[in-house]
């Protein structure tokens, strides 16, 4: 079911407020496993890449 207007305009300004956009260059080899695997676990590419950056940072964090 499509979401209404007001929904939409409510999610536009959450998202403004709380998310940051970003381009990412990767090689194709890498886009190619990463897009395999996130397809077999059922996930989103933007979520195990958020999802990465995160335990990279926790680890690197605990580390200092």
């Amino acid at each position: 079911m499509p979401i209404s207007e007001k929904k939409r305009a409510s999610n536009l300004v959450w998202d403004s407020k709380n998310l940051k956009r970003m381009s990412l260059a990767m090689r194709v080899d890498l886009y190619d496993r990463m897009k395999a695997h996130v397809t077999e676990k059922g996930e989103s590419a933007n979520g195990f890449i958020t999802s990465a950056i995160a335990e990279k940072l926790d680890r690197e964090e605990q580390d200092e």
